[in-house]
């Protein structure tokens, strides 16, 4: 699953990263998705939401993740072709995430050609919404990946490059966040990277699905 992530979607990561980036054994009109996992030892219950726009929801007492895609086809595409998630957040309902955060939000955007082009996180609690980074990727590999960006944190910025292991089914990028995704396409271990200069934030996730469903085009 799904997810920073600079995480994209290995499928944006993310973050849980519903999608994967490298082959599966799924048809072109399903896709094995999680109704269960473990983030960290911590089970998680997931229900798929089919509507106008499509959102896998997953929530551990009080703490929540959501996936959003535009459309049907997309979530199940996103298993075998990258960067399909449009929005993905996390968030608490109780104490504090991330400091005084309560909820987190990747926000994805895309070209005409399907490349992921923008990735924007941002953080919220009570008193405000505000932006925790934005990179914007400006070459691709020949499946349409990005390779490369620049990332602004504040006042900092810095280039960030992206690297994909097919046969091992993972992302790494130079800020020091990672996917790694199983042959459906759902991560088993992500990194998330916060800040730029000396000392920024990370956070390590392992992830253990514990049971699934298949969704299907009509």
């Amino acid at each position: 699953m799904t997810s920073v992530r600079v995480l994209v979607v290995f499928a944006s990561i993310g973050a849980l990263s519903c999608g994967g980036s490298s082959p599966t054994e799924e048809t072109p009109t399903c896709r094995t998705y999680p109704l269960g996992f473990e983030e960290n030892g911590i089970p998680f219950t997931c229900q798929l939401e089919t509507g106008a726009r499509v959102t896998l929801s997953c929530a551990a007492g009080t703490l929540s993740r959501h996936w959003e895609y535009a459309n049907l086809a997309d979530f199940i595409a996103e298993a075998a072709v990258a960067n399909r998630l449009t929005v993905e957040s996390r968030r608490t309902t109780a104490g504090a995430l991330l400091g005084s955060f309560t909820t987190t939000v990747r926000s994805y955007e895309y070209d005409g050609q399907r490349r992921l082009t923008r990735r924007v996180r941002t953080s919220s609690n009570s008193s405000g919404t505000f932006e925790l980074d934005d990179t914007r990727y400006t070459q691709w590999d020949a499946q349409g990946r990005p390779t490369q960006g620049e990332i602004r944190a504040g006042e900092l910025s810095a280039a960030v490059s992206l690297s994909y292991d097919d046969g091992q089914r993972r992302l790494e990028t130079s800020t020091g966040e990672r996917v790694v995704v199983d042959r459906n396409g759902n991560a088993v271990n992500e990194v998330e990277v916060f800040g730029l200069g000396p000392d920024p934030f990370r956070v390590e996730r392992d992830y253990v699905i514990t049971a699934t469903d298949r969704a299907c085009l009509p």
